[in-house]
């Protein structure tokens, strides 16, 4: 489509042809032409071209983006770009678009600006150290180091990632705790409630001693403390403390405290010298209290350890008796004082001898905290009994169920280049040991590890590495150059991790809620590298009661190896706790503490009985947290249960009971049944007198049975429809059924219950009632059964239980809800019910879908057969151990093949021995260590004087200098290198070279020309200077000289005018000049200003 100017179309009239806005004829003749009409009727051009969009072009490029689309390069068309990652537009849009114009020219392509991070916030107590980038832009990295004594919380580094947000939080540094405390015999530290690192201690000795040394210790950057005091103990004797009196007594010490000892012929005086208070640590034989005192306690504080059996009271105000006391004591003046009691008795009497004697308890547990086992046989975790003593005397050192010894962790030694800073033999929890490289090595793994309560380290042993390697060449003139290489080894090994063991929160409220993160829960976590993300999944849970939650954890590391574990969270009540004892709403428990256990005994609420009482258990006992005979309680039914509604009787059998009281008799059902051709109709009837007395269910009973015996003439006539029926009324196609006569009779008569009932009569004058069986349990031949394992009943009075939801089961018969139906063990865990909490499988187990009741065991290996973790959930994680000669990461197959000049001869290893250095083996996979053969130099035949030497199982030649080779048997191409300069010639003369050098050069590699300036002057005072190459020197020209001889005098003023400040410069001879200064200026280039001066 093309506009025309005109429509005129006489001769001479010139039209203007013009394409649309954005196009272009084809033929090249641009927007618009013009033709004319011509003599003849004709125009000047015969045809017209089309019309063409305009083109504009290739596709403009961006910086830091990229084309996502485009349509087409001609006008209209539109191309869409997008911004490399890090990279974005000021528009904040994605995608940016581009036009091809109506003159041919892309529209104004967006810039793609780099993404900025905010600035960090200060970083305390350690150093950030920026790695990469300007520190704001994309890419920036920052790393994190923490100051001795402190300890990194978050990353190790930081990166701007593209979309302008640093990559993690910014770590913090915190203070390093120290946690073992050292025991001071005969003292208390007087410690914060968090001993971090800097902070001191204060040491305090008990009454009686004295203290030796510093009274503070400080925690020091290694979570260990600065150097620790003692205390010796007073001598009150020798010191002159003692208020013994000096006639009939002697003082003897004791430790913290002395002992007034009577001499023969001298006995104790059981009675106060004065009214005063006496403190303990005087060691008088009593004790007194102020008769004008306003309180009736007296404090007594005991330096060591003493056993009170008696208690003397000898002064009684106004003639008054003491009959009964009682004793609060404590451990230490920050402990809140508690009663004593002993066999549950905490109020003691007074005899008429004015004596307090305390009864000695029969039986003592002792109990060690965390991290330590009661010592019950010699040689445990390395404590052995003292010569000389037995281990159950109450004087010995170490006892027998009476002392705790600290857990022992594996023995661990120095790294090789490296050392172990203790000196210890045992290693025991809570013991941090340190590590050290030797120099020019550099430590991979922690330089602290910890002996944990469960008797574990909380890490590997670290390796230590060179620091970096340095290659020197040499050539022949003597010259060296250095090149040194840090090598890093990569980590492929994920994290060490290890998640607690699966636990059970004890139930509070309804519901609780839970998180999960590294706070909350207790991991064992270290890798040789930076850990740089733990996540938790869930990282939260509300759970309700019965309920649990599988927690997987993940710990990766900074160059992407990730490894997991899992653990169960179950909230139920806390064990051998009344809660726990699973029972309905309508018992009632009475739980007491007797011998260590729980005895509950439990009764039915007002208006609830039990069922056949005598049959069912109603006292249970909790022990080692496991109810028995079951953990449920029976559930009680109804006392009384309302009269079934029932239907109109038969009427001529309701009056022929109703004699003397109104009887309502109705038949329920009718059942026939056809067994070796009798027909047998089996009749039903209900009765219901309106006075519920045994008496008239007898009476009418008898009225019916004489009705219904058959034997009686007469008597049957209300029934006579049912004992003749007839077929004639029954609709049949063909001849009809025939009639049915009875022959015969048989009556039972008693009392029955509906389903899910059962009949019971609580006395022989009372009339038996219909009970209910109670939920969980169900009518079976009418006794009321309790619900089997793996199933429940939530409701009373039915016949058949409700199996539990897949995956579930229950701990015990007789459950009564589907809260008792917990989810079974499986897929790698087990534990001793089979349901939750699980634990992992350990090592060399497994255990598949969980069977009916779950895994109570897990399932052992095939012989031969291990697992590389704990938790496999099925045989096909039984491998393998490697054989020997081969080895892998977890010493389980797949495995490799020693390499050669390795050997491996044991089985299951995570890595290969290497052979000596001067042997070496013949192939991989050897098993022996006699497969390393030596090396014989002699079968290396160097040549030209070459030493032979064995290095990294290998015999080298070391050749002599213009020797190379394997055998050193070639001579060294010496010219290879192109020794001679300015092109120079290079002749190999047997180890050497030799040069013949150009014209002009000189030297044995002709580096030294020939000075060209010899016997050359410049005039003018100019000096030579000999350039590169032949016939090449110049002259260097004195200031106001010019030109290659300096034979012209340049004009300086005009040149380089030196005159300042607006003087005139006057040229003279000799390149010299005169500055004219205009006023208020001075000097020879008139630079000084006169106002200044």
């Amino acid at each position: 489509m093309v506009t025309l100017s005109t429509k005129q179309r006489s001769v001479n009239t010139k039209v203007t042809v013009s394409c649309p806005i954005g196009f272009e004829f084809s033929s090249g003749e641009g927007l618009s032409k013009t033709v004319e009409c011509l003599m003849g009727g004709k125009w000047s051009q015969s045809q017209i071209s089309t019309c063409q969009p305009i083109y504009c072009g290739a596709v403009p490029q961006i910086a830091n983006g990229y084309v996502d689309s485009a349509t087409n390069v001609s006008f209209g068309g539109q191309v869409k770009y997008s911004c490399h990652k890090g990279f974005f537009f000021s528009s904040g849009k994605d995608i940016e678009t581009v036009y091809c114009g109506e003159l041919g020219k892309w529209s104004t392509p967006p810039p793609c600006k780099a993404a900025t991070c905010q600035p960090l916030t200060q970083f305390t107590n350690g150093d950030r150290r920026l790695e990469f980038g300007d520190g704001t832009g994309y890419g920036s990295v920052f790393r994190f180091d923490c100051h001795s004594g402190y300890r990194r919380e978050g990353v190790e580094s930081l990166l701007c990632k593209s979309d302008g947000t640093w990559s993690s939080k910014q770590p913090s540094c915190t203070k390093v705790a120290c946690t073992h405390l050292p025991d001071v015999p005969n003292a208390e530290i007087e410690v914060p409630d968090r001993f971090l690192f800097g902070d001191v201690a204060r040491v305090v000795c008990n009454s009686g001693f004295t203290i030796d040394g510093p009274e503070e210790i400080r925690c020091l950057a290694n979570q260990t403390v600065s150097s620790t005091p003692t205390c010796i103990d007073i001598d009150e004797c020798s010191t002159g403390v003692s208020q013994c009196q000096s006639l009939g007594t002697e003082c003897v010490n004791l430790p913290g405290s002395y002992m007034c000892q009577c001499l023969d012929g001298y006995q104790p005086q059981l009675m106060c010298l004065e009214s005063n208070p006496i403190d303990i640590q005087s060691g008088s034989a009593s004790w007194c209290l102020d008769p004008k005192g306003p309180n009736e306690r007296k404090v007594l504080k005991f330096a060591i350890p003493m056993i009170v059996e008696q208690i003397r009271f000898s002064a009684q105000k106004n003639g008054g008796k003491i009959t009964k006391i009682s004793i609060k004591y404590s451990e230490s003046d920050k402990i809140r004082v508690k009663k004593l009691q002993i066999d549950n008795q905490s109020i003691f009497n007074v005899d008429d001898e004015h004596v307090a004697t305390l009864p000695m308890a029969l039986e003592v547990q002792c109990a060690c905290r965390n991290g330590y086992d009661l010592f019950t046989e010699n040689g445990q975790s390395g404590v052995n009994i003292s010569v000389g003593e037995t281990g159950n005397n109450v004087n010995d050192f170490i006892r027998f169920e009476k002392s705790c010894v600290p857990r022992q962790c594996n023995h661990i030694g120095s790294p090789e280049n490296g050392k172990l800073l203790s000196t210890v033999s045992r290693f025991e929890y809570p013991m941090v040991v340190q590590f050290q490289c030797d120099f020019g090595y550099q430590m991979m793994g922690p330089d602290y590890i910890q002996c944990l309560a469960d008797g574990t380290w909380n890490g590997t042993e670290p390796f230590c590495l060179h620091m970096d390697i340095t290659y020197t060449a040499y050539d022949l003139a003597g010259n060296t150059a250095v090149c040194t290489l840090k090598i890093r080894i990569p980590d492929t090994q994920p994290p060490v991790l290890k998640c607690p063991d699966s636990y059970t929160i004890p139930v509070g409220n309804s519901t609780r809620h839970v998180v999960f993160d590294m706070t909350t829960v207790d991991l064992v976590l270290h890798d040789t590298s930076n850990v740089s993300e733990v996540t938790f999944t869930p990282t939260e849970a509300t759970l309700k009661i019965g309920e649990f939650v599988e927690v997987t954890a993940q710990a990766e590391d900074e160059n992407g190896n990730r490894n997991s574990c899992k653990f169960q969270v179950a909230y139920a009540p806390e064990a051998c706790s009344p809660a726990s004892l699973a029972s309905s709403n309508q018992i009632v428990k009475n739980c007491v503490h007797e011998d260590g256990a729980v005895v509950c005994s439990v009764y039915c609420a007002q208006g609830y009985r039990f069922i056949d009482p005598d049959q069912i258990t109603q006292n249970f006992v909790c022990k080692d947290g496991k109810w028995s005979p079951r953990n449920n309680a029976p559930a009680c039914g109804y006392a009384e249960l309302a009269a079934k509604e029932f239907d109109n009787l038969d009427k001529v059998l309701s009056a022929r009971c109703s004699s003397s009281v109104e009887v309502f008799v109705r038949l329920l059902k009718l059942d026939f049944s056809n067994l070796n051709g009798m027909l047998t109709g089996n009749y039903t009837i209900q009765v219901l007198p309106t006075e519920q007395q045994s008496v008239f269910y007898d009476l009418c009973g008898l009225t019916l049975r004489t009705i219904f015996d058959l034997n009686i003439p007469g008597a049957n006539q209300p029934i006579q429809a049912l004992l003749n029926l007839s077929g004639e009324s029954i609709a049949s196609q063909t001849v009809g059924c025939p009639s049915i006569t009875a022959k015969g009779s048989s009556i039972v008569q008693g009392f029955a219950c509906g389903n899910g009932e059962v009949l019971r009569q609580e006395a022989k004058d009372r009339l038996p009632e219909c009970m209910a069986c109670p939920s969980g349990s169900v009518n079976i031949n009418n006794t009321c059964i309790l619900c089997p394992r793996g199933s429940y009943q939530d409701e009373s009075g039915e016949t058949s239980c409700k199996p539990c939801p897949d995956g579930t089961y229950t701990l015990d018969e007789g459950s009564q809800s589907v809260g008792s139906c917990l989810a079974t063990c499986g897929y790698g865990m087990y534990s001793t019910t089979g349901l939750i909490p699980c634990q992992l499988c350990p090592r060399h187990t497994f255990s598949g879908p969980a069977p009916v009741g779950g895994f109570r065991d897990c399932e052992a290996c095939p012989s031969g057969a291990y697992t590389a973790k704990l938790g496999a959930s099925s045989a096909t994680e039984c491998r393998q151990a490697c054989k020997t000669g081969s080895y892998s990461n977890s010493g389980l197959e797949p495995c490799s093949p020693c390499p050669i000049n390795f050997y491996q001869p044991t089985v299951g290893q995570q890595s290969c021995l290497e052979c000596s250095n001067s042997t070496a083996t013949q192939g991989i996979g050897e098993s022996l260590e006699s497969s390393c053969f030596p090396i014989d130099c002699t079968a290396k035949m160097c040549e030209n004087n070459a030493e032979c030497s064995v290095f990294m199982h290998r015999a080298q030649c070391h050749c002599k200098p213009g020797y190379v080779g394997d055998r050193c048997e070639m001579l060294e191409d010496v010219c290879a290198t192109q020794p001679c300069y300015n092109g120079g010639k290079c002749e190999q003369v047997g180890t050497t070279y030799k040069c013949t050098c150009p014209k002009m050069f000189t030297g044995a590699k002709c580096q030294f020309e020939t000075d060209e300036c010899v016997g050359k002057t410049c005039p003018n005072g100019g000096v030579c200077h000999d350039l590169p190459g032949t016939k090449s020197t110049t002259c260097l020209c004195r200031t106001g000289f010019a030109g290659p001889q300096c034979e012209e005098i340049t004009d300086i003023c005009s040149t380089n005018n030196p005159c300042r400040n607006g003087a005139r410069c006057i040229g003279e001879k000799l390149g010299r000049f005169k500055c004219q200064c205009v006023p208020g200026w001075e000097g020879p280039t008139c630079d000084k200003n006169i106002a200044m001066a």
